[in-house]
């Protein structure tokens, strides 16, 4: 997932340290395997806390997210043919 906005960081920092441990899937030690999992309940909560707690600003940030989908999105999944 691609975090882009500022009050997001915390998030992208977590989500690499999973991404480099995710890579080595097959080799991972169990020590690891444990901070893998720790890693990935800390970016469910940290996510859940953010996003519960954004002020009016950060909301209006989120939904004008350049990765959000466009009307134009959802009629392509509604209609096969669409003037």
């Amino acid at each position: 997932m691609p975090y882009s906005l500022e009050f997001e960081k915390p998030l992208a920092e977590i989500e690499k340290k999973i991404i480099s441990l995710q890579r080595k899937e097959r080799k991972l030690k169990p020590k690891e395997r444990e901070q893998l999992a720790e890693l990935e309940a800390r970016l469910r909560q940290k996510t859940a806390e953010i996003y519960n707690n954004l002020t009016t600003w950060q909301c209006v940030q989120v939904a004008r997210h350049k990765d959000r989908p466009y009307l134009r999105d959802y009629i392509k999944l509604i209609c096969d043919d669409f003037l």
